[in-house]
């Protein structure tokens, strides 16, 4: 009997053995299976052969592919394609960090802020420069889902973007202070005092977008990368680093939509600085409007996009007093920096009368230029590609 038991002992242990290496090796087939859009963090610096203490350097490379959960066949196939571009094509960059590859599901609401700053709404690859923690800058690369059946078109052509991006390549496209384009590219510039309150701006904002999405299957078909950056003017500086006249304006490849400047009192603007503002008037086939209709946009777009106009920089700036009131106002409200507290109490102290604290003072704090991050906002690129003069 005591044989048997320990028969049946041995025997046990046998298959649990066995069960445990079977589970182990299972597992590792199905993580080396795996698409990898659906790999983890960790699992994908393992299998690029990242050692784990390796830390990033000052300035790298971001290559992320933005995907669905769960993706498309054409989705799980480009994401291969990219990966084993990076894989074979950068491995000392990537075992270095020089070169930092992810896979990111944009509905994810931990993706929402990067995802709306690179203007993406659809499975997309992303190159992004980082140097000191801060994006220097950033493109989509825009010809993945037209070469997605062609692999060595597609390898070649995402080998080249990423090329473009490293620091000290000869193919580097270096980023300028200024909003700019090359012939292939068309950039437009939405350039706004506030989209908090303004409803010209908001609505302005909301019929580009529009636009844009009209346009979307035209410019795809010509294969013309459109670059829609979104910059909030928020300081005398900012206006003139822009060259900015009016609020808001829209700019294609650096020419107003808008042949004239024409403006009227924005009560909205008027309340966050204490004092009269006037806003832009769209004029469009005969008639004026506060919030410009989307045609007014398609046709200002393709009239500059198809005919050679003189850029806003090419003329001399001079900055509105209309510019200089509304910074100047914004300003003395908030010289007590109370903007940056979220107490009520506070913000009622924060601006005299007659301006109205609840104006001056909105919740984004966007009025304060305290130093902090949420103080002073940067300008936001919906989507971004190198600008290059």
């Amino acid at each position: 009997m005591e044989k048997i038991m320990r028969s049946l002992h041995v025997l046990l242990f046998v298959l649990a053995t066995c069960f445990a290496v079977s589970y182990v090796c299972q597992a590792q087939t199905k993580a080396e299976d795996k698409p990898p859009y659906s790999l983890t963090d960790v699992e994908l610096d393992k299998k690029l052969g990242i050692e784990e203490k390796t830390e990033l350097p000052k300035e790298y490379i971001w290559v992320v592919y933005f995907h669905r959960v769960p993706g498309c066949d054409t989705c799980q196939l480009m994401s291969k394609y990219i990966y084993e571009t990076v894989e074979k094509q950068f491995s000392d960059d990537v075992k270095g960090k020089k070169i930092v590859l992810r896979f990111q599901n944009f509905e994810d609401r931990k993706n929402a802020a990067l995802v709306q700053k690179l203007g993406i709404k659809s499975p997309s690859l992303a190159i992004i420069q980082i140097k000191d923690g801060k994006l220097v800058k950033a493109k989509l690369a825009g010809q993945i889902w037209s070469l997605a059946a062609e692999k060595e078109k597609f390898v070649d052509y995402v080998e080249k973007e990423i090329k473009a991006y490293i620091p000290g390549s000869t193919q580097s496209l270096k980023a300028d202070s200024s909003l700019a384009s090359t012939s292939e590219q068309i950039v437009v510039d939405f350039l706004y005092l506030d989209l908090d309150t303004c409803e010209r701006c908001v609505a302005t904002d909301d019929a580009l977008k529009e636009s844009l999405d009209t346009l979307s299957g035209v410019f795809n078909t010509l294969k013309r990368p459109v670059i829609v950056n979104t910059v909030n003017i928020t300081s005398k500086e900012l206006a003139a680093k822009y060259r900015f006249v009016s609020s808001p304006t829209i700019r294609v490849n650096g020419v107003d939509i808008c042949k004239e400047v024409k403006e009227s009192d924005c009560k909205d603007c008027g309340d966050l600085c204490g004092d009269r503002v006037d806003c832009r008037v769209f004029v469009y086939e005969g008639k004026e409007y506060e919030q410009p209709p989307a045609a007014m946009i398609v046709d200002g777009i393709l009239q500059v996009v198809y005919k050679q106009q003189l850029r806003e920089d090419d003329i001399a700036y001079t900055m509105p007093d209309n510019l200089e009131r509304f910074f100047a106002g914004k300003s003395s409200c908030c010289d007590s920096g109370c903007c940056a507290s979220d107490s009520v109490g506070d913000k009622a102290q924060c601006c005299p009368q007659p301006n109205p604290s609840a104006q001056c003072c909105p919740q984004s704090a966007q009025c304060c230029e305290t130093g902090s991050s949420t103080a002073i906002p940067a300008p936001v690129r919906r989507t971004l590609m190198p600008f290059r003069r």
